[in-house]
């Protein structure tokens, strides 16, 4: 059975009328949903931010493109009476062109006004372009979602850990003519989020398997002058770490990044710099460059790959030098 959410009105003490609340009878609204969604985001999630609808990318043509503070961007699709497999599949579809999006290449391919509010939003959290995180949240947006698409939702995000949901709007008109939506999701916020989200000995537990363990205890174990930081809502599956006192992040680790003995670490070359006045930001930056294998970087910020333990017992040796000295 679809899921569909029932209403009736009630006209006095004893007049109960049911109201048809079916977006695919009401045609119009379906279009208007778009509308309403990027006037109101928080419709389909609490913390929505829009970047744009009907947004091209490659050829195609996203309904509605988001952002969330944590980094993630949001893929919404309105489901137009699409097979479950059809809407789902496009979904991913465009879910995967963004994630594989080079962060350098925002601009050309998702135009300057979507790089704009990015960027804006990015700004008001103190993150950059390469914050972003990987994958998609993917929205499935419609008036009912039938069993098949609900249980391919459900097994994605619950089986696979995909950060899939489906969103049901239910429209109606009451009799003094006001207009009324409302929603419920096919998997609760609370619990996407708890499918979606990892722990500390999970992350430890990728890191053996990756076998990069021994070099990520080589930064747990600076305890004189940096402390570690977690929290898998914000940062999925990085670890930061604190310069003791200082409250300023300098780097941190992200292990769903680093591959099988290689770890890749950024560094905020602006944050060591204002650390310690002495240092400017470019002679930061070049000597990053100049000592480790440098893959991307910033502005403010340098991501790293580190090959094996001296390399690691090498970085911690810089940052110490340039945290405390």
């Amino acid at each position: 059975m679809p899921t569909k959410i029932k209403t009736w009105e009630i006209k006095g003490r004893k007049k109960v009328e049911k109201i048809d609340t079916s977006l695919v009878e009401e045609g119009e609204r379906e279009k208007r949903l778009n509308e309403w969604i990027v006037e109101e985001p928080e419709i389909i999630h609490e913390d929505l931010e829009i970047l744009g609808s009907e947004v091209p990318i490659y050829g195609k043509s996203i309904d509605i493109l988001g952002f969330l503070p944590d980094g993630s961007f949001v893929v919404a699709e309105l489901k137009r009476g699409e097979s479950p497999r059809k809407t789902i599949a496009q979904a991913i579809d465009y879910a995967s062109r963004v994630a594989e999006l080079d962060k350098s290449r925002i601009r050309e391919v998702l135009g300057v006004d979507i790089e704009k509010k990015l960027k804006e939003n990015l700004e008001k959290r103190d993150m950059e372009m390469s914050d972003l995180k990987e994958e998609p949240m993917i929205m499935i947006v419609a008036s009912e979602i039938d069993e098949a698409t609900r249980s391919m939702i459900d097994y994605l995000s619950e089986m696979y850990e995909v950060p899939i949901n489906g969103v049901v709007f239910s429209y109606l008109k009451l009799s003094d003519g006001c207009e009324v939506i409302s929603r419920t999701a096919v998997v609760s916020e609370e619990e996407l989020e708890e499918r979606v989200s990892i722990t500390l000995q999970e992350l430890e537990n990728i890191a053996k398997k990756k076998g990069i363990f021994d070099m990520i205890d080589i930064f747990r174990e600076s305890p004189h002058f940096l402390e570690e930081a977690f929290d898998a809502k914000t940062w999925g599956k990085c670890i930061r770490f604190w310069t003791k006192g200082k409250e300023k992040i300098p780097f941190g680790i992200k292990l769903d990044e680093s591959n099988k003995g290689s770890v890749e670490v950024w560094i905020r070359h602006k944050t060591v710099a204002d650390l310690e006045e002495r240092y400017e930001t470019q002679s930061i930056l070049n000597e990053l460059k100049s000592d480790f294998h440098v893959k991307y970087n910033t502005e403010t910020r340098t991501d790293i790959t580190l090959e094996d333990i001296s390399e690691a017992e090498k970085l911690v040796n810089w940052l110490e030098e340039k945290v405390i000295s």
